[in-house]
């Protein structure tokens, strides 16, 4: 029988919790959220230089300026795709295609959850590899295998376990 600890229940409720958020968000708006949080960068990276002057001549200290402009522009970007997002989830809700856009997060939400685990895992493993619950734990040597084999397809060369 399958003895799971601690470390095994918080990596399921990690998986579960990211599986569960996925299939209610639906893929569209799982992928909106890393494409919000990257145009948020780049609008960010390109424009705050123009627009920190004008926030100055609006009353804004010109030493506050750059990172207010920075924040605001990262908002914005994270807002335009989160909106165009939310109407491309309706299109497809409308078009009977919000049961497969909601499978399609489910394992959208899957995969983010394992690397999330994985990252934790990771860790535990690298800096505490003596305690008993990380040594003991069933679901850490699969998660780890997977994770290794998954930096080795990306070349990512991690320390051996």
């Amino acid at each position: 029988m399958l003895q799971i600890n601690l470390l095994d229940t918080a990596l399921l409720i990690i998986l579960l919790f990211f599986s569960v958020k996925g299939l209610i968000r639906g893929l569209v708006q799982e992928v909106a959220g890393l494409l919000g949080v990257a145009a948020g960068i780049l609008l960010a990276r390109a424009f705050s230089a123009q627009f920190a002057p004008l926030l100055s001549q609006y009353g804004v200290s010109p030493g506050f300026a750059p990172m207010l402009a920075m924040a605001l522009l990262f908002l914005a970007g994270i807002l335009a795709v989160g909106l165009a997002a939310h109407a491309l989830h309706r299109m497809l809700e409308s078009a009977f295609a919000g049961g497969i856009d909601r499978m399609l997060g489910l394992v959208a939400g899957l995969a983010k959850g394992i690397l999330f685990a994985g990252v934790i895992g990771y860790i535990a493993v690298r800096l505490l590899p003596n305690v008993p619950v990380v040594r003991e734990s069933q679901i850490l040597p699969p998660l780890m295998r997977f994770i290794q084999a998954l930096a080795g397809s990306l070349d990512l060369h991690l320390p051996p376990m």
